[in-house]
C-alpha cells in the first residue's frame, strides 16, 4: 500500500467478487466497442456535435474497462 492504493485493488474494500469484476470489464468492452464504432460513423457524416458527445462516452468507457481490468488483475494476484 505504498502508493496508497490497497494491495488487493479498492475493489477488495467493497468486497467485490472476482468473477464480477471480469463481467464488467467485459461489459464495458462490449460497450466501448460499439460506442468507438458510432463515434466513427458520426466523424465520417461530419456530425460534430453528436460526436463530441460520444466521445466523452467513449473516453469513459475506456478508462472504466481499463479500471476494471487492473482491480481484476489485482484481485487474481492474491
Amino acid at each position: 500500500m505504498a502508493t496508497g492504493v490497497p494491495d488487493a485493488g479498492w475493489s477488495a474494500d467493497d468486497r467485490l467478487e472476482g468473477e464480477t469484476l471480469l463481467g464488467a470489464a467485459d461489459l464495458a468492452g462490449t460497450l466501448h466497442t460499439d460506442a468507438a464504432g458510432l463515434l466513427e460513423r458520426l466523424d465520417a457524416e461530419e456530425r460534430a456535435a453528436p460526436a463530441v458527445e460520444v466521445d466523452a462516452v467513449v473516453t469513459a468507457l475506456r478508462v472504466a474497462r481499463m479500471v476494471l481490468d487492473l482491480e481484476s488483475f489485482a484481485r487474481q494476484v492474491r
